[in-house]
């Protein structure tokens, strides 16, 4: 009888890659600093660092371990012991240090040990992701991050996502190249991108809806749309969309009447 496989926790699952945009120019940017103790990668919320990090491991079929930060992360004992049920192990001999309550009040000996009996269990090549640092409510966590970074080896490369810059404890890391850093105006797409983006949704949608209506929605930020150098982005799209038979420019309200008019009967009378 086969075992039966037991799923991994949300907080070490990264997310599902659905309709993600592969981000080459990205991608080669992290491929010329995996060879760095560690990679942190910062931007606003939604901004896509943490969908190019997952879709870079999978893209580049690396092994990872994935922790994902949130709220409920003020536990330094629940946090070893969750990211250290995720640890593969050689054999009943490969252990962890176990954590006490004496450990809260002397981290960094505990997570010195810990990072280390961790890496040498760790097959090479492999990632350590750490998802969403800034949703921690864990003040010692920049120093355990600064630990991680120090006792990595080779072919162990740390990846870092968060709103914010590296914290100051992790200065030194920066400054002495092993840490590299990917800024938050990186994240941005460039026209090409968008325009394949934008695409590539166009050109699926157009062929499904040979059997059925479908509907594409392009949301536009002023202040991001409305930058010079983003519009022929837009304009792009806009040529080629219009070569094709069959596509109706119209807005929200438009359809809305359309639907009215034509399908009112499914409208339940309140």
């Amino acid at each position: 009888m086969a075992a039966k496989r037991v799923a991994a926790p949300a907080k070490l699952t990264p997310p599902r890659l659905l309709q993600s945009l592969p981000r080459e120019r990205l991608f080669d940017w992290l491929d010329a600093h995996f060879d760095r103790r560690g990679i942190w990668l910062s931007g606003q919320p939604g901004a896509g660092k943490t969908m190019l990090t997952a879709g870079y491991l999978k893209a580049r079929a690396l092994p990872f371990l994935w922790y994902r930060f949130d709220a409920d992360d003020n536990d330094i004992g629940a946090f070893f012991q969750t990211l250290g049920a995720a640890v593969p192990r050689r054999g009943k001999s490969s252990s962890l240090p176990p954590f006490s309550a004496d450990h809260l009040h002397q981290p960094v000996p505990y997570a010195r040990a810990w990072f280390r009996a961790v890496f040498a269990m760790l097959p090479r090549p492999m990632a350590l992701v750490f998802d969403n640092i800034e949703q921690a409510a864990m003040p010692v966590l920049p120093v355990l991050l600064a630990i991680a970074l120090e006792e990595t080896s080779d072919g162990i490369t740390l990846l870092f996502t968060s709103r914010h810059a590296p914290p100051p404890e992790l200065a030194g890391a920066v400054v002495g190249d092993g840490l590299a850093v990917l800024e938050p105006a990186q994240l941005n797409f460039t026209a090409d991108e968008a325009f394949g983006l934008w695409k590539d949704e166009f050109d699926e949608l157009y062929r499904s809806g040979e059997q059925s209506g479908r509907m594409m929605s392009i949301g536009l930020h002023p202040h991001i749309i409305g930058r010079a150098f983003r519009a022929r982005a837009i304009r792009d799209f806009i040529d080629y969309a219009k070569k094709f038979d069959g596509v109706w420019w119209t807005t929200r309200e438009e359809i809305a009447d359309w639907y009215l008019q034509n399908h009112k009967s499914h409208i339940g009378s309140s």
